[in-house]
């Protein structure tokens, strides 16, 4: 739903003309839930097949083609999570699915988005490649021309796209980015599908991109939207997630650990078990099998020039709650950290701080 509230209200650039101000005016805000009619048409299908998986969903189909059809699709998407954890099982699997959509009849809808976790999964855990970025955008094209108006299928072609772009070094295809993020936009803001992580990335993007297309005017107009449906943003080149917005924070390069006493507290600690923490790194990277599914490319491996940026996560923080969600294998009793993860879990004051990803 649009939100109108008027551009002078709020904090932000001055020098903007009238009709800067009247295209900034109107914004994007959280909508009310799907309902039983809707619903199928704006949630992510496997978001369903996760659900009907975990027992939390139970869908029933009487005997005959629709039972079938049912089963052969829950079959698919327990291969494909068994797949996503397993390199071979994954490569085994990316193959038979790029020959199937190749020929007549080709793929259909549950397929399609199974092929492009596994590519997503296959980008994430290696060098991203131009070849299957490109693969993906056409697997997103297609899954949006079965729900043009889904919120995450315009989201996925709107990364997918960008991810090109990204490889390709140029910002042509940005306005096509742009109207992707802002249709998933739109759709959250009738239906509420989105996570807050979620709907904070494309608010920062649609700022980012624009501007780093040279179009001032457009950036301006998206943080004076971004405002006005709630972040507390007040520069346009400062975008924090909001949940680790601190306001009295100074913006500098380095901090230093005397700086906060929380950030003196975890440096000694860390400081002081350095030893066992080395420890576990050292035995992690000599097992190669358990180093390759321990260690992953972050999203901003294509951001570098050469070389990968990659990264161990011990934990990640839930994206509604912001509680830390540990790794069961890498902390568990003989697993690669089970040191390490007692140390920051067991042994750590600020151990239930709401806190951005743990690596």
């Amino acid at each position: 739903a649009f939100l109108g509230k008027a551009a002078a209200d709020l904090p932000g650039s001055t020098d903007e003309t009238d009709e800067e101000k009247q295209a900034a005016a109107s914004t994007y805000t959280t909508g009310r839930g799907p309902d039983l009619r809707t619903d199928m048409m704006h949630y992510h299908p496997d978001h369903y097949f996760k659900a009907a998986s975990a027992g939390q969903l139970n869908i029933q189909h009487p005997p005959g083609e629709q039972a079938k059809k049912w089963q052969e699709q829950m079959g698919l998407f327990h291969s494909t999570e068994q797949a996503l954890q397993d390199a071979e099982t994954r490569a085994r699997l990316i193959v038979e699915l790029r020959s199937k959509c190749a020929v007549s009849p080709g793929c259909q809808e549950d397929a399609v988005i199974q092929f492009a976790k596994l590519l997503h999964r296959q980008q994430a855990v290696q060098a991203p490649s131009m070849t299957v970025a490109r693969e993906l955008e056409q697997l997103n094209r297609a899954l949006l021309s079965y729900r043009p108006n889904n919120a995450f299928y315009n989201y996925d072609l709107a990364d997918s796209v960008m991810s090109v772009a990204t490889l390709e070094g140029s910002t042509e295809r940005y306005p096509e980015v742009l109207h992707h993020y802002e249709r998933a936009l739109a759709a959250d803001a009738e239906v509420s599908v989105f996570d807050d992580v979620t709907r904070y990335k494309i608010w920062e993007l649609l700022i980012l991109l624009s501007n780093e297309r040279g179009d001032e005017i457009q950036a301006r107009q998206w943080f004076r939207r971004a405002q006005a449906a709630g972040y507390p943003w007040t520069d346009i080149n400062q975008l924090p997630y909001p949940r680790m917005y601190q306001p009295s924070f100074t913006a500098k390069p380095y901090w230093e650990c005397s700086d906060t006493p929380y950030m003196k507290y975890m440096c000694e600690l860390l400081e002081s078990n350095y030893p066992i923490i080395k420890a576990e790194v050292k035995a992690l990277l000599k097992n190669k099998p358990v180093a390759r599914q321990a260690i992953t490319f972050t999203e901003s491996t294509n951001l570098i020039g050469a070389g990968n940026w990659t990264q161990i996560k011990l934990a990640n923080d839930n994206a509604q709650t912001g509680e830390l969600e540990w790794s069961d294998w890498m902390c568990a009793p003989g697993g690669p950290f089970e040191k390490t993860c007692d140390i920051l879990r067991n042994h750590n004051q600020w151990r239930a701080a709401h806190t951005g990803t743990a690596k």
